[in-house]
C-alpha cells in the first residue's frame, strides 16, 4: 500500500502488493479442481507460491511530492534496482518471520 498519505513530508516511496497474479493462479486452480486452500503448498498449477516484482505482484510507489527533490542520479539508481530485479540480476530475499504450522 503507498503509505505516503500518512506522512507525504517523510515518505518518499514504497512497495505497493498487487494481488491479480495470486489471485488470478488461485481461480485458475479453483477452476481446475486443484485448489485445497493451503497457503503453503503449490497444489493448483502456480509456478510459485512466491510472487514477486519480476510477476506483477510488486512495485514501488509514486515518489509523489519528492520527484522533483530527489536527484536525478538517484532515480536513475532506483530504474536500475528495478530492472535488474526484474531481470533476476539483483536478488530480494524472502525472509518468513512465522510458522508455516500456524497456517495448517
Amino acid at each position: 500500500m503507498d503509505q505516503n498519505e500518512l506522512a507525504p513530508d517523510v515518505v518518499v516511496s514504497g512497495t505497493v502488493w498487487e494481488l491479480v497474479p495470486q489471485v488470478r493462479d488461485v481461480m485458475k486452480g479453483y477452476r481446475q479442481g486443484k485448489w485445497i486452500g493451503n497457503i503453503y503448498v503449490n497444489n493448483y498449477g502456480a509456478k510459485s507460491l512466491i510472487y514477486t516484482m519480476k510477476d506483477g505482484a510488486a512495485k514501488l510507489a509514486p515518489y509523489h511530492g519528492f520527484e522533483d527533490k530527489l536527484p536525478k542520479e538517484v532515480k536513475d539508481e532506483v530504474k536500475k534496482a528495478k530492472e535488474d530485479i526484474i531481470a533476476g540480476k539483483l536478488e530480494v530475499p524472502n525472509i518468513w518471520t512465522w510458522d508455516p504450522e500456524t497456517w495448517r
